[in-house]
């Protein structure tokens, strides 16, 4: 089932993506603004029951994060305890490989997943925001890169839309419950046939 999984994801075409553009409403503002994830406070750590969708299959296991201020560790187990993959990240090495299950070690793979988390956890320089009467979008570039981040009328960060050109990769949708407290994350790809849901345990 695991092989069946991986080898689904390798063997279809990447799709061209969506387009994305901001409300045509929106009044836009230049800003200097640094923005953190709310969900993910330094020095904690997290479990999520994960489900990964990719082309019919259906993956869970188990996914632990923990962060401090200039690095985070990553690590996926089955439900037996059983390490998947274990990955961390810090600023000076960026993305190493602890330990990648051989059903799971394909370049690819292993890239698609440290992007989502790295989209997931870190940093954001915005430098403009477009603001509408239900929403406030902030705006993230890297080189052809963007990150447009959703804050809604309760000061939550209700989604984030990564793009590429002008084409959407990636949209992490996060549902809260009471004072802001994260309850899931679903992070859906646009160029390849892959959902995971996060759920807070």
């Amino acid at each position: 089932m695991h092989r069946f999984l991986i080898y689904s994801i390798f063997f279809f075409f990447l799709g061209c993506g969506t387009p994305f553009y901001v409300p045509k409403d929106s009044q836009r503002e230049k800003i200097e603004e640094r923005i953190e994830n709310p969900y993910f406070k330094s020095g904690e750590e997290y479990l999520f029951r994960a489900t990964i969708e990719a082309y019919g299959h259906t993956f869970n296991g188990i996914l632990a994060i923990k962060t401090t201020s200039l690095s985070y560790r990553v690590a996926l187990t089955t439900d037996f305890g059983n390490t998947l993959l274990d990955f961390s990240y810090n600023k000076e090495d960026q993305w190493r490989v602890n330990y990648i299950n051989e059903d799971l070690d394909r370049k690819i793979l292993i890239r698609l997943l440290q992007r989502d988390f790295s989209d997931l956890l870190r940093t954001f320089h915005s430098t403009e925001k477009y603001v509408t009467s239900r929403e406030v979008i902030y705006l993230s570039e890297e080189g052809k890169e963007k990150s447009y981040l959703f804050v809604n009328q309760d000061k939550n960060v209700y989604q984030q839309i990564n793009t590429k050109g002008s084409n959407k990769y990636t949209t992490f949708k996060f549902s809260c419950e009471g004072k802001g407290e994260l309850r899931q994350v679903i992070i859906e790809h646009h160029t390849l046939q892959v959902k995971i849901t996060l759920n807070l345990l």
